[in-house]
C-alpha cells in the first residue's frame, strides 16, 4: 500500500495546485529514498513534488541530494528504478542553487569518485537507452553549473574513459 499512496502523490503532483499541497510529503519521500522497495516510488514522486520550488528547496534542506545519491549506489539497482532516481536529482540540482551546492557540499565531504562515479557509471547501462540520455543530461547540468566539474569528469573520473 506504501507505494501505491506514493504513486497517487506522483500523479497528483503533476498538476501545479496539488503539487503545492503536496509540499509537506516532502521529508517523509526524501527519508523513503533509502528504502529499496520504496526507492522508486518515492522518487518519481518527489520529482513531481519538487518542480515547485518550496518543496523543491525542502527536499534539498531534508538531506535529498545526498539521499538519492546513497540510493544510486543500492546492489542490484534497477535501471527504472535509477531513472527515477535520476530524474529526481536532475531537479533537484537543476538551475537550483541550493540543489547543486548541497551536490558539491556531498563531493567535498565524501570525494568527487565517491559522490560522482555512481552515476556517470549508470551511462554504460547499455539496456537503458533512456537512462543514459538522463544521466546525459543531468550530468550536462551540473557541468555548465561548474566548470571545475567538467574539467573533473573529463581530466580525472575513472569512471569516463
Amino acid at each position: 500500500i506504501q507505494s501505491a499512496v506514493r504513486r497517487c502523490v506522483r500523479n497528483l503532483a503533476r498538476a501545479p495546485e496539488p503539487r503545492r499541497l503536496l509540499i509537506p510529503a516532502a521529508p517523509i519521500l526524501v527519508e523513503n529514498l533509502s528504502e529499496a522497495a520504496l526507492a522508486r516510488d518515492s522518487a518519481a514522486a518527489l520529482c513531481n513534488v519538487c518542480c515547485h520550488g518550496d518543496a523543491k528547496g525542502r527536499a534539498v534542506e531534508c538531506g535529498a541530494v545526498r539521499q538519492v545519491l546513497t540510493s544510486l549506489r543500492m546492489e542490484g539497482l534497477a535501471s527504472d528504478t535509477a531513472e527515477d532516481l535520476v530524474a529526481c536529482l536532475g531537479v533537484l540540482t537543476g538551475g537550483f542553487e541550493q540543489g547543486i551546492a548541497a551536490l558539491f557540499a556531498l563531493a567535498a565531504e565524501e570525494g568527487e569518485a565517491n559522490t560522482f562515479e555512481p552515476l556517470v557509471s549508470l551511462l554504460g547501462s547499455e539496456d537503458a537507452p533512456a537512462l543514459q540520455c538522463l544521466v546525459m543530461d543531468v550530468l550536462g547540468g551540473i557541468c555548465a553549473a561548474s566548470p571545475q566539474f567538467k574539467a573533473w569528469l573529463i581530466g580525472e573520473s575513472k569512471a569516463v574513459s
